[in-house]
């Protein structure tokens, strides 16, 4: 068997400078800097390279499910990983892909029972080479952080949390109008 793949990973943000404010892409560095340190050859396609000419060289095409959908390559291995966005996600969608997983529990049973199709748990993760503690500072021991621009809306698990009366701390772009600076 094959050992090393050659992987696309398909993300909604677009080439262009708006991309820096887009979590999708430090999601797939990070995923494609993984992908690398296993052996694995891996290219980032932004909105609008999805279709590629080169696209006939991927073993497999991984898409990050945000905005924008991507359709499944014949003769490829295509997974969808849904960490955004479930709602616009349909049944014939999840069918179309060889394998699907979800970051949240509740939407991969929904939307299994309703394609008929079995959608794996995978929750998103944390790269360890970007958030490690040096050292444990106490003052922040306790405290619940949020990483994530606003998306210039008040987000639901943000405000939910700071109404819930918890510690929180918000690492990201965008808050300034929406929730009080002492979060920030």
């Amino acid at each position: 068997p094959k050992n090393s793949y050659r992987w696309a990973i398909k993300i909604a943000a677009p080439a262009d400078e708006r991309r820096f404010v887009w979590g999708d892409l430090y999601f797939a560095q990070s995923l494609a800097d993984a992908l690398e340190s296993l052996g694995q050859t891996v290219a980032i396609d932004f909105l609008g390279a999805h279709d590629r000419s080169t696209g006939y060289l991927d073993d497999i095409n991984l898409d990050i499910r945000g905005l924008t959908p991507f359709n499944p390559k014949e003769g490829k291995i295509n997974l969808l990983w849904v960490i955004s966005h479930p709602d616009d996600v349909t049944p014939r969608m999840v069918q179309s892909f060889q394998k699907v997983y979800s970051a949240g529990k509740p939407w991969a049973e929904y939307i299994s029972n309703l394609s008929g199709k079995s959608v794996d748990l995978l929750p998103q993760c944390t790269d360890t080479t970007i958030f490690h503690p040096d050292s444990i500072d106490k003052e922040f021991k306790d405290k619940v952080l949020f990483v994530g621009s606003s998306r210039n809306i008040a987000r639901p698990i943000v405000i939910d949390s700071i109404n819930a009366g918890i510690d929180l701390s918000v690492y990201g772009g965008g808050w300034e109008s929406l929730i009080d600076m002492k979060y920030l």
